[in-house]
């Protein structure tokens, strides 16, 4: 039964790891718009979205990660 759960889990991250892939562009453009939100030239909806954004990428990374790690280990 765990490997069963352990392999559903790899396929999430995969399914995590593609749809990341297909916005990457949005991330790079995020990470890039980081000096415009310290420079004060963004409205307070601007730096909102701006930050949503980045903390939805992170965490999107950090599920990943732990998906892919606990597949991983209930395979094993």
């Amino acid at each position: 039964m765990q490997k069963i759960l352990g392999y559903a889990l790899i396929v999430l991250s995969v399914i995590l790891i593609m749809s990341f892939l297909t916005g990457i562009h949005n991330f790079i453009n995020s990470i890039l718009s980081i000096i415009l939100l310290f420079s004060g030239k963004l409205s307070s909806e601007q730096a909102g979205e701006l930050t949503g954004r980045l903390v939805f990428q992170v965490l999107h990374i950090f599920l990943i990660i732990i998906t892919m790690k606990y597949g991983r280990k209930l395979i094993k």
